[in-house]
């Protein structure tokens, strides 16, 4: 269960926007959280293991957007 967080939408004012991003990662987490519990699972095994360990990730896209909206140089 994976996600992304595009940073270059969470520039405001030529700064990062930290109490949205906040609130963009703390929503998305949620929702990868409860795709465990909904999704199909072909075996019981694969169920288990992931009710027990809940595997998501959430990465970023949008680096080079968010640099260039607030002026720093990508080098």
């Amino acid at each position: 269960n994976l996600g992304s967080v595009n940073l270059g939408r969470h520039i405001r004012d030529g700064e990062l926007d930290l109490q949205l991003l906040e609130t963009t990662v703390t929503t998305a987490i949620r929702m990868l959280d409860n795709v465990v519990d909904i999704n199909y699972y072909p075996t019981p095994e694969a169920r288990n293991a992931n009710i027990k360990h809940r595997p998501v990730g959430l990465g970023i896209m949008g680096f080079q957007d968010a640099l260039h909206q607030m002026g720093v140089p990508y080098a």
